[in-house]
């Protein structure tokens, strides 16, 4: 769909070419944090609309990476193309995290595992007597699988 016949960018914010309001920005924040808007009785988000305007359409499968982890900066220069696996790499830490670091759960016997996940299966990395030599392991592995998307470890 050439969405550039029907928004217009300006600064990471999506405008109806033909809106008599000029400073109504287009779309609302759903359940996840991310802005959506619709056209035609369909719903998009935001920030593949921004991208498909730039760089012409992305294929099904593939995801556009927040840089900065900010689901909504959809400036221009904060949106990459990804991979499920590289999008979830460059996530937050889950609330639920307890050691304080992505990929490091503590066991029940103190120690601490390293893990990972890529190519939709898990890899253990190793118990580790610290948190941070767990994260350090982590890091390092990331790093070497993701390359760019893990630069936010």
């Amino acid at each position: 769909m050439d969405w550039n016949k029907i928004f217009e960018y300006h600064k990471g914010n999506l405008l109806r070419k033909y809106s008599k309001d000029p400073l109504n920005h287009v779309g609302w924040v759903n359940s996840c944090g991310y802005l959506q808007t619709e056209y035609a009785g369909k719903t998009y988000m935001v920030h593949r609309i921004i991208w498909e305007m730039f760089n012409g359409a992305l294929a099904r499968e593939q995801q556009i990476d927040h840089i900065d982890r900010d689901p909504l900066n959809n400036k221009i220069e904060n949106l990459r193309v990804c991979t499920q696996s590289q999008n979830q790499i460059n996530s937050r830490t889950p609330r639920n995290n307890t050691s304080g670091y992505k990929g490091v759960l503590k066991t029940p016997s103190g120690k601490f595992q390293a893990r990972l996940g890529f190519n939709g299966k898990k890899l253990y990395l190793g118990l580790f007597n610290s948190a941070e030599e767990a994260a350090e392991c982590v890091k390092r592995v990331t790093k070497e699988l993701y390359g760019e998307f893990a630069d936010s470890l």
